[in-house]
């Protein structure tokens, strides 16, 4: 496993799941708006950065969904049930992201 320079966490607001008959994969990214000061609205451009990217086996996938899911409660139990905002809408072609 290759050491990281340091252990400093990173921080995302993009997830994007795949999965072959093999592997599960879990990309991360941070994303921002094209032009500072201005929301994006549908069909904008939007920049970021790679996070990173996971591969998992099926069976890791489904323990980590599970582990995931067991926190989630447990901080609502203690904080109280987390609000989903409206999403906005996404850009519909693919293009519009683009990451750094």
């Amino acid at each position: 496993m290759a050491d990281k320079p340091d252990d400093t966490p990173l921080y995302t607001n993009f997830a994007k799941v795949m999965h072959n008959g093999d592997d599960f994969f879990f990309d991360l990214a941070m994303l921002y708006p094209s032009v500072e000061g201005k929301v994006v609205e549908a069909g904008g451009k939007v920049h970021g950065a790679w996070v990173g990217r996971y591969v998992m086996s099926p069976a890791l996938a489904k323990l980590t969904a599970k582990m995931l899911h067991e926190n989630i409660q447990k901080y609502e139990e203690t904080h109280g049930v987390i609000e989903m905002p409206t999403p906005p809408k996404p850009p519909n072609a693919p293009g519009n992201i683009s990451l750094n």
